[in-house]
């Protein structure tokens, strides 16, 4: 009941179902679906690579960022419509070449590693100590939907070749902007010393 009352908290949990969602689905069809174009281990291996990199170089810079210059929801839903429609364009990609795979992963993933400093970020200013059941829904939100992924594509899968899964991704991602919109945004250091 608590959790259910404060809508911001409600809003920023499907946001963070909706990272997990993407994270379990493109863990599984993204190696299948390079495999089946014809590619290596090792070719997937160096494209994997260069699309984890945005969570080293991004994560730390972008909470600085919202903290001190332009809070979380901005940042937010421009995450979400990176992470989109970079995941949309994958359905179109037929490309052998290793830089363009890795271009276009690396660009799903700077939308996933804004979304997952800026959700913990602005999650945690909504809370305090005495919140710790909160702390523990929110948690649910990885098992819940990665259980919720699995049965969606068993059944997408069954009717859809594998590329189709990105559509799925894209279309479950763009969900999220309705609570990103609707979040209460933070105000950052730069907005509270106006």
């Amino acid at each position: 009941k608590k959790v259910f009352r404060r809508k911001d908290v409600m809003y920023i949990y499907y946001i963070s179902f909706v990272l997990e969602f993407f994270f379990a689905l493109m863990i599984i069809y993204t190696p299948l679906y390079l495999l089946d174009l014809g590619f290596s281990w090792d070719k997937i291996g160096i494209i994997f690579t260069m699309m984890l990199v945005p969570f080293v170089l991004l994560q730390y810079p972008a909470g600085v960022l919202a903290d001190k210059k332009i809070g979380e929801k901005e940042m937010i839903i421009i995450a979400l419509l990176i992470m989109a429609a970079s995941t949309l364009s994958i359905y179109f990609i037929h490309s052998m070449s290793i830089l363009v795979w890795g271009v276009a992963l690396f660009a799903t993933r700077i939308g996933a590693a804004l979304i997952e400093i800026l959700r913990d970020s602005y999650f945690y200013k909504k809370i305090d100590g005495h919140d710790v059941d909160i702390i523990n829904f929110m948690r649910t939100s990885m098992p819940v939907a990665y259980i919720f992924s699995t049965a969606m594509s068993t059944f997408f899968i069954l009717f859809f070749s594998i590329k189709f899964a990105f559509i799925l991704v894209a279309l479950v991602v763009l969900t999220a902007l309705y609570p990103a919109f609707s979040l209460k945004d933070n105000k950052s250091e730069r907005e509270l010393a106006a």
